[in-house]
């Protein structure tokens, strides 16, 4: 698997970071995250590292993990 070494987030991570803010802004409280989203994330993760997904999109580094 190869990771960026760029520490700038990628394009794809931007736009799922948008993806995610943009469901957070309109879900009501206690909603879990929607399954495309987690398997976006955890697309992203294989690519530019669990840590720095976990940082940018807000999750769980740990329950991101466990998707990748």
């Amino acid at each position: 698997m190869g990771r960026s070494r760029n520490r700038e987030n990628s394009p794809r991570l931007r736009r799922l970071a948008e993806q995610f803010a943009a469901w957070r802004a309109r879900r009501s409280v206690g909603t879990r995250i929607p399954n495309r989203l987690w398997v976006a994330a955890a697309k992203a993760a294989a690519c530019d590292g669990v840590s720095q997904t976990a940082q940018v999109l807000r999750l769980d580094y740990y329950a991101l993990q466990k998707r990748v």
